[in-house]
C-alpha cells in the first residue's frame, strides 16, 4: 500500500504542473546529473541549468517569474546601486543588472553554500562579475550563528533556531556600513522583519525597499507584519502593497502573501 500511495502521489504532483512532460525530463536530467550541461536563455540574461529547484522551475517554463523580474526593473535606474538579499541562484540580480550597467553596482546575498555556488556560477556565466558582487552570509538583526534549513524546494529555505546547517549572521549595518543605496529587495521566507532591524543605519540612506511579506511566516520568526511596516515608517517610507492594479496604500490584517513597496516620500 505504502508503495502504491507513493505512486499516486507522485502522479499528482506530476499532473498538477502546467508542463508534466517537461517537468518529468527535468527530474530525468537532475537524477542523470547532466543538466549543469543545459545553458537558456531569460529575458536578458542566461542560466544554467544547476540541480536546484528554482533552476527545474524556470528551465521548464522560461517565462516563470518574469512578470516581477521586469516590475523590479522598472523600480531601477542606470547608476543604481541595489543590494538584493535572498538572491538565491541570481535571477532577479541578473535582470536588474542589465538596467543598472557598468556604472551602478549589486551586492548579491545568498546564505546557502550551495545555491551560493550556483550564484556566482551565473553572474560570471554572464560576465557580470564587475557590476554583481555575491557575498555568501544570512543578514539578521544580530551578529551571530543560526540555521538555514536544507529543504528539497531551495526556494523555501529559511534561518531558525535549529536546523541542518549552521551559519554566520551578520547585521546589514555591519556588512555595508559606508555605502548608500537606491534599491534594497529583501525575499528571506519570514525573516524580513530582524534583516530590517540589523539595517537601520543603511535602510535611512536607502531610497526604496521591496520585500516580500507572509504572515504566518513572521510569526514563525516571532515577528509580523504590522512590526514590518511600523519599522518601515519609522525608518520614513510609505509603505505600499504592490498589485496587479498598481501600488495601493497596504492595509492590515490580511493572511496572505503580498509584496510591499517602501518608497520616500
Amino acid at each position: 500500500m505504502l508503495v502504491i500511495d507513493k505512486i499516486q502521489t507522485n502522479c499528482k504532483i506530476i499532473f498538477a504542473q502546467r508542463k508534466p512532460l517537461r517537468f518529468i525530463m527535468s527530474r530525468i536530467l537532475m537524477f542523470a546529473k547532466i543538466s549543469e550541461r543545459i545553458i537558456f536563455r531569460r529575458d536578458g540574461y542566461k542560466l544554467r541549468f544547476y540541480p536546484s529547484s528554482l533552476s527545474a522551475a524556470l528551465w521548464i517554463d522560461h517565462s516563470e517569474r518574469l512578470d516581477e523580474e521586469s516590475y523590479i526593473k522598472s523600480l531601477i535606474k542606470k547608476g543604481d546601486t541595489v543590494v538584493d538579499v535572498g538572491a538565491n541562484i541570481g535571477t532577479i540580480s541578473l535582470a536588474m543588472a542589465e538596467i543598472v550597467g557598468s556604472n551602478g553596482k549589486i551586492f548579491s546575498i545568498e546564505p546557502n553554500p550551495e545555491i551560493f555556488n550556483y550564484l556566482t556560477q551565473n553572474i560570471e556565466l554572464n560576465g557580470l562579475e564587475n557590476i554583481i558582487e555575491a557575498r555568501c552570509i544570512a543578514l539578521g538583526q544580530n551578529n551571530e550563528e543560526m540555521f538555514l534549513s536544507q529543504f528539497s524546494d531551495d526556494t523555501q529555505n529559511r534561518i531558525s533556531n535549529e536546523g541542518d546547517l549552521r551559519i554566520p549572521v551578520k547585521r546589514l549595518d555591519e556588512v555595508f556600513p559606508n555605502i548608500n543605496i537606491d534599491f534594497l529587495k529583501i525575499d528571506v521566507e519570514g525573516y524580513e522583519y530582524n534583516v530590517l532591524k540589523g539595517g537601520e543605519s543603511l535602510c535611512k540612506r536607502c531610497k526604496a525597499v521591496y520585500l516580500e511579506c507572509i504572515p504566518e511566516m513572521l510569526e514563525v520568526n516571532s515577528s509580523n507584519e504590522e512590526q514590518l511596516v511600523n519599522l518601515l515608517e519609522e525608518y520614513g517610507f510609505l509603505v505600499y502593497c504592490v498589485t496587479d492594479a498598481g501600488l495601493i496604500k497596504n492595509k492590515l490584517g490580511s493572511s496572505r502573501k503580498k509584496m510591499l513597496l517602501g518608497l520616500r516620500d
